[in-house]
């Protein structure tokens, strides 16, 4: 139904095509077209055109160095100020963690001090129990600080994640 003749046409000589309103204004002409698929078609092609998307993407802990340099231009300095304070949280960060191991490690040695001590007094006591001819007694008390002993122990053994082991495999 068209007309090949109506249609823009591409000029060979100049290598150029003719812009987007000599090719609604000539289609508009040809009345091949509905005028209110036209006009859509037209409102798209102008939102089409205006509309441009730019997406920039950066993953990090610290802003994109364009991002540092709108601060930078905002308030001279800035840029480096949220750099040392990006440096300064990373080391109080460090700083606090070795503090809560230093921790952990100082509570484990007192607490095996302490279970030490208990140990040692309470064979004591069994040796002052057995000496004074309350064999019975110092038995019980030897066997229940024996099984308290070995019970504390394979609890703490078994909280621990098990080690993983190689498969031939792998």
């Amino acid at each position: 139904m068209s007309n090949e003749s109506s249609q823009p046409q591409f000029d060979l000589a100049t290598d150029s095509a003719p812009n987007g309103a000599e090719i609604v204004s000539e289609t508009k002409n040809t009345h091949a077209i509905e005028p209110e698929l036209l006009e859509r078609v037209e409102a798209e092609a102008r939102r089409v055109a205006v509309s441009v998307i730019k997406h920039e993407m950066h993953s990090g802990p610290m802003p994109s160095p364009k991002q540092f340099r709108d601060y930078d231009a905002a308030l001279p300095g800035t840029a480096l100020i949220i750099r040392d304070e990006f440096q300064a949280n990373g080391q109080h960060v460090r700083d606090s963690e070795k503090r809560a191991l230093e921790a952990t490690i100082g509570d484990n040695r007192e607490n095996r001090k302490t279970a030490e001590r208990l140990v040692w007094g309470s064979l004591a006591f069994v040796l002052v129990l057995a000496l004074a001819g309350h064999e019975n007694v110092a038995i019980a008390v030897a066997v229940s600080t024996v099984a308290a002993v070995i019970t504390g122990f394979l609890q703490k053994r078994s909280a621990k994640p098990p080690a993983t082991v190689p498969q031939e495999g792998e």
